[in-house]
């Protein structure tokens, strides 16, 4: 379930932010009244055809844009998930973006939705109390399941005084989910996205430098094809090719080749890696920064160390014990299985790496090599 908040950082009430502060956080003296100071009066004003209005002082809200504004509004939204975890329920929160995560046994369906209803009112009760309104029309519902054996429809789910029909696909932060995970509608969305791209850059492509060209492709397309692509792997090759077909078209468009001309080598001089290795190159990224506390502690938790059962050369390897799972489709795809695989597989000296920055360079000079050298 994805709440949407409607203004959310514009509606936080400063009394009750600076109460929290205090008696949940344990804020006080200079600190609190700094942070007051930085709420209290704050003038706003909207310049228009050079006319500058009489500011208007605000009574609530925090900057959403400012270094202080998204923390102090995790700060105040933070007891909310005292609330969901009450009702037996998960939750991620991301700025004002809040989910909630439900898992339903064959046979608790009828008692696990009544929770989610009895979570769902209290969330509204609890809003309305914050001075925070969720916009129930813009919630959205999705039920994951295997699409070997989907299970029956959910029925509508009660929201405030809305009802809300569970969608077949949601986007959730930039990516969009399908309710089998397949994430189809996400490559085609992003063909979509990239297509737009190219014909805008193919019409200025004249005008610009090589370098000039590389720096927007690196801006407005190689970073959409680089956004949560960890999630893809294990895809089907027909929807990797897709997205190579995408960068291929990229390099191509940025050092001006034909489209008959092999792509291997104009890859290889812009120095980019394929797009099965870009998402090779996150999972174990990720992987090292939870191994040396950089990680979200619920990515910590899915990895463990490999003991041997008696002492082996191996031991001191660093090594990830790997999981077993049931389905290739949908357990091997999962972050907990593949990135000890990946780990294990990579030369000690780059798991052996010393900071981010030096096993990022090791990392991709490995993949570079296992990409173009053979």
């Amino acid at each position: 379930m994805l709440l949407d908040l409607s203004a959310a950082f514009d509606t936080i009430d400063h009394a009750i932010l600076l109460d929290r502060l205090r008696d949940r956080y344990g804020f006080s003296g200079t600190v609190l009244r700094w942070i007051k100071s930085c709420l209290k009066d704050r003038p706003q004003c909207i310049v228009l055809d050079k006319i500058l209005p009489r500011p208007r002082y605000l009574s609530c809200g925090v900057p959403q844009w400012s270094v202080l504004g998204p923390l102090l509004f995790a700060l105040y939204i933070a007891a909310l998930e005292d609330i969901i975890s009450a009702h037996g329920l998960d939750a991620m929160m991301y700025a004002d973006d809040t989910q909630l995560y439900i898992f339903m046994r064959k046979g608790h369906r009828v008692a696990a939705l009544e929770n989610v209803s009895l979570c769902l009112d209290d969330i509204m009760s609890w809003n309305l109390h914050n001075k925070l309104k969720c916009n129930p029309s813009k919630t959205e519902i999705i039920h994951f399941s295997l699409r070997f054996s989907p299970p029956e429809p959910i029925a509508l789910i009660k929201v405030g005084h809305h009802y809300v029909q569970p969608t077949s696909v949601i986007e959730n932060l930039g990516v969009t989910l399908d309710s089998h995970l397949t994430f189809v509608p996400h490559v085609n969305n992003i063909i979509r996205a990239l297509s737009r791209w190219f014909h805008s850059i193919g019409r200025i492509r004249k005008y610009l430098s090589q370098a000039d060209t590389e720096h927007i492709v690196l801006a407005f397309v190689l970073s959409k094809l680089d956004y949560c692509n960890s999630l893809l792997h294990g895809l089907p090759s027909r929807e990797i090719e897709k997205l190579q077909r995408l960068q291929n078209t990229a390099a191509r468009l940025t050092v001006c080749t034909k489209k008959t001309d092999h792509i291997t080598p104009v890859l290889k001089k812009l120095h980019w890696l394929p797009v099965s290795d870009r998402i090779t190159f996150k999972l174990p990224l990720l992987t090292y920064k939870s191994l040396n506390g950089l990680a979200p502690v619920y990515i910590n938790e899915l990895l463990h160390h490999y003991t041997p059962c008696r002492s082996l050369r191996s031991s001191d390897s660093n090594f990830l014990a790997i999981r077993k799972t049931a389905t290739i489709t949908y357990g091997d795809r999962s972050f907990a299985a593949i990135a000890p695989k990946l780990w294990n597989q990579l030369p000690l000296a780059i798991r052996q790496s010393d900071s981010v920055d030096s096993f990022k360079r090791a990392m991709k000079m490995y993949l570079f090599r296992e990409s173009f050298f053979f």
